[in-house]
């Protein structure tokens, strides 16, 4: 009987650190992005898929930032590949343009989709208490055609806008602050 019991007792440690194992690797799966709306974590988790691809590990804390965009007092969210840092991996996203959301918030912790664009950078100022954030891009979205070459390619900050059918867009042309 002592050898019976000493075999369970095997097979029940062994259960329970399977159990555990299992629910590490659980918890280290999910998106760490549980305190975002569901689109936003979607979009989020799509990105650190595209790190993970590339055989990286995303570190997703700095990827979305949070302001009232469209003075409506809710928080909206900006998700930007560039924020994303990827250990192993660092060139996933390359180093020019780079994938832009941006999410309005509708209260109750949901958002939707509201403006995308691929960007060099992006940047939320604060001015007078207002958000505005701030797109760094080239050419055409610069007032300007394309260049010849990449390295004679003119660059520019351009702010987004909130627009009377629930979008953003990229504010008027003569707003573009050229990038030196």
């Amino acid at each position: 009987m002592s050898f019976i019991r000493r075999v369970q007792g095997r097979l029940a440690v062994r259960a329970g650190l399977l159990v555990f194992m299992a629910l590490v690797l659980t918890a280290c799966s999910r998106p760490p992005s549980s305190g975002l709306p569901a689109a936003v974590a979607v979009a989020l988790e799509g990105l650190a898929e595209e790190c993970r691809a590339a055989q990286g590990t995303p570190r997703v804390d700095d990827a979305v930032q949070h302001a009232d965009l469209n003075g409506d007092a809710r928080e909206d969210h900006v998700l930007f590949a560039g924020w994303l840092a990827c250990d192993g991996a660092p060139g996933v996203f390359g180093d020019r343009e780079k994938p832009l959301q941006v999410f309005v918030g509708e209260g109750s912790r949901a958002a939707r989709f509201a403006f995308g664009q691929q960007a060099y950078d992006a940047r939320l100022e604060y001015h007078g208490g207002k958000a505005v954030l701030w797109v760094t891009t080239v050419a055409g979205n610069c007032g300007r055609p394309p260049a010849a070459s990449f390295a004679e390619e003119v660059f520019c900050d351009r702010a987004i806008a909130w627009t009377a059918p629930g979008q953003f867009e990229f504010a008027p042309v003569d707003t573009v602050r050229i990038v030196q």
